[in-house]
């Protein structure tokens, strides 16, 4: 398995995103900072997502794929995503997790600049980022932020922030 040497394990919970899951794959697999495993989840997807995920796997040595069952054999159902995350928490191997969502994408350069401010700042707990949204239309940043200047804040201050 692929997670002896990840330094982030990217956590990417899938639910009928048959359209977007290889190309998020494919775009994880471009970040410049490459010790990462990724490990998609199929939350009882009831398109294509679940074999796309299988076929993830068997094309990236990093990918791990994880299927959700229902223990009590009964047909797989949509968990949501907290018990998603969850799971994926829970074989995690990564120093650091990044969450991203499906039809999501990270700028190339993320993880190598995350890396950079956890090793300078080692009692971290984690890195807020900003992000854009992009439609059909075109791109619309959006500056969850505003309020907060680059720095470090305790948990309180962010919380006041928002």
């Amino acid at each position: 398995m692929c997670t002896k040497e990840a330094v982030f394990s990217i956590i990417v919970p899938c639910y009928n995103v048959e359209q977007y899951v290889v190309s998020c794959v494919e775009k994880l697999q471009r970040q410049s900072y490459q010790g990462m495993e990724i490990i998609l989840i199929d939350d009882g997807s009831t398109d294509r997502t679940y074999d796309l995920c299988l076929e993830m796997k068997e094309t990236y040595q990093n990918v791990i794929a994880i299927i959700h069952e229902d223990k009590s054999g009964e047909e797989r159902r949509n968990l949501g995503q907290e018990a998603t995350r969850n799971l994926g928490l829970e074989i995690a191997s990564g120093q650091w997790v990044c969450f991203v969502d499906a039809d999501d994408t990270i700028e190339e350069h993320t993880l190598e600049g995350a890396k950079y401010v956890f090793e300078r700042e080692p009692d971290l707990d984690f890195i807020l980022m900003g992000f854009s949204m992009v439609y059909d239309s075109g791109h619309d940043d959006v500056d969850i932020l505003s309020d907060l200047e680059e720095g470090i804040y305790s948990s309180g201050e962010i919380a006041e922030a928002f």
